[in-house]
């Protein structure tokens, strides 16, 4: 369990060495509470009042610390719910996801012990073209370390970075998005080879 500051191991002692580590922030997750909707409000889908847009910080807030520190899944709608001009739809819609997360609390990344001799650094990146307000394009991004093996089938691997944001320049076409997107695998995993190369 992560708890923002260390990792807690549950049960204790931390584990031996050679063995897989999940973390997860479940005790969080299940500590807390969607927004209180106005259904007057939300059938008009009206801007969002004060009241609601600290209602609405909230919730963000509370995936964002779930999807940065290791639920990789929420990013995606964790960034698409945060708009300019905010209503009660938004509001909605990132309630829907905080329950999603608060239902599959114990989820999380595993930490797999890949051999030295046999590690090496992959990176993924996909886009989905216009799908953002103002037809803004959105692109994701994941870096893992992995058995040599997965070249040629199934093999453990260890996510180590990963990204969903909107971006900021101009995507003319499907092609330049999946250009853009495949930027930051690239230079992510460029950098977990050079760390790597200097810690070992």
């Amino acid at each position: 369990e992560w708890n923002g500051r260390e990792i807690l191991f549950m049960p204790e002692p931390p584990p031996k060495k050679g063995t897989k580590v999940k973390i997860v922030v479940s005790k969080y997750l299940s500590s807390r509470r969607p927004a209180q909707m106005d259904k007057q409000m939300l059938r008009e889908n009206s801007p969002l009042d004060t009241l609601h847009r600290t209602e609405m910080k909230g919730v963000v807030g509370d995936l964002q610390y779930a999807a940065s520190t290791c639920r990789p899944d929420l990013s995606g709608g964790t960034s698409l719910v945060q708009r300019g001009e905010l209503s009660m739809s938004e509001l909605d819609q990132a309630n829907e996801l905080l329950k999603h997360a608060i239902a599959t609390a114990d989820c999380g990344i595993t930490i797999q012990p890949i051999p030295i001799d046999s590690m090496i650094v992959v990176g993924f990146g996909d886009s989905s073209f216009a799908n953002a307000d103002e037809l803004r394009t959105q692109i994701a991004s994941l870096t893992v370390i992995a058995d040599s093996r997965c070249l040629e089938g199934a093999a453990p691997g260890s996510i180590i970075s990963w990204s969903s944001n909107r971006t900021k320049r101009v995507i003319r076409s499907t092609l330049a998005g999946e250009a853009s997107a495949a930027d930051n695998p690239a230079g992510n995993a460029a950098y977990a080879c050079a760390y790597s190369t200097a810690i070992y």
